[in-house]
Order: C-alpha cells, then sequence, then structure tokens
C-alpha cells in the first residue's frame, strides 16, 4: 500500500509540474498544422495580438494575414480586420502543434513503470518526472514566438502574404472555407 501512495503522489506531483510548466495557445483545437506540413503550406501562422485605443484594451486573434507598412492584417472568426501597428501592445505568434501532449504522456507512462522498480523507484520516479516535464515544457514553448512591437520585419515571415497584401484582393477571397483552413471547429455532421 505504501508503495501505491507513493507512486500516487509522484503521479499527482508530475502532473502538476507538468501543467505549471507548459505554454498554451488560443488557436482553436485543431486549427494548428504540423510543423512538417506548416512548412508547406500557404497559410498564415495564427497571431494573438494585444492593443489598446485611449483606455480600451482589446486582443484580437486569428490567421496572421500580411504585414503592412501601417497595420497588421488578420483573419479571425469574425472576419478580416486591419489593426493599426501603433495601437499593438503585444504580438504572440504561433507556428504549428507541439503535441508536446505526446511527451507528457510518455513521462506519466514512464513514471508508472517504475512500480516494478522496487525501492529504486524513489531514483527513477524523479528521473521520469524532471526530464519529461523538462521535454514536455520545451516542447510547448518551441512553435511559439513573442515579439516586440518594433520586429514586423520578423513577423512578416508568418504571414500568408509575407510580400505584402497583393493589391485588389477582396477579403472574401480569404474566408472561403474551401481555399482556407477553418477557424472554426469542424463538425463531423456535414453542416
Amino acid at each position: 500500500m505504501h508503495a501505491k501512495e507513493t507512486i500516487l503522489r509522484l503521479i499527482a506531483a508530475a502532473s502538476s509540474v507538468f501543467l505549471i510548466g507548459c505554454a498554451g495557445t488560443s488557436a482553436p483545437i485543431g486549427w494548428l498544422p504540423d510543423a512538417e506540413e506548416a512548412q508547406r503550406e500557404g497559410f498564415g501562422a495564427w497571431i494573438d495580438l494585444r492593443h489598446t485605443q485611449g483606455n480600451e484594451k482589446g486582443r484580437v486573434m486569428g490567421e496572421l494575414i500580411s504585414v503592412g507598412s501601417d497595420s497588421v492584417y488578420v483573419l479571425t472568426q469574425n472576419g478580416f480586420l486591419a489593426i493599426p501597428k501603433v495601437l499593438i501592445k503585444r504580438t504572440r505568434i504561433t507556428g504549428f502543434n507541439s503535441h508536446h501532449g505526446t511527451l507528457a504522456l510518455w513521462t506519466l507512462m514512464g513514471t508508472l513503470s517504475v512500480g516494478s522498480h522496487g525501492y529504486y523507484l524513489m531514483l527513477t520516479a524523479p528521473v521520469w518526472i524532471i526530464s519529461g516535464t523538462i521535454a514536455s515544457a520545451s516542447q510547448s514553448r518551441a512553435p511559439i514566438k513573442e515579439y516586440p512591437t518594433d520586429m514586423w520585419d520578423d513577423i512578416r515571415m508568418y504571414a500568408r502574404f509575407p510580400q505584402g497584401l497583393p493589391k485588389n484582393i477582396n477579403p472574401d477571397w480569404l474566408d472561403d472555407k474551401t481555399e482556407t483552413r477553418s477557424l472554426l471547429p469542424s463538425n463531423n455532421n456535414g453542416l
């Protein structure tokens, strides 16, 4: 019984440390591509902008379409928006799905496996917990870049149109669900 309690406490500790250490994203579940796919596709990265106008604070999230000379263009669930650069206070880019949950699962399974180690579990369990938590937390942060608001040239490379917004583009074309990755979670009902 004592070993089971020890293992349960180790698992609880691993879960707590893991949850504290991992970075999250505001992208809808299933929206971010895998790392390899992100290199091949023509969509922009997920952007999360914080802005202020007077005393009003706001947040805009969606696909980064383009970075212009005075505005950042984002395709949100509510449509195409242009946010003036001078109002933006924080920029966070998420380029791909890190799949850090897979590492967390391996950490959990490895921690559970130390139950067969007898007294050595006091040595092996912390190794699994510490190394797995560090690896999972590091992987969760890999696709996320936070930029100061004067780094627009660096942010531009994550846009769907890094060279700038094409002339005569119709913003409705950007939201055509047959041409873009939907910002809304897909349903399996065919609706």
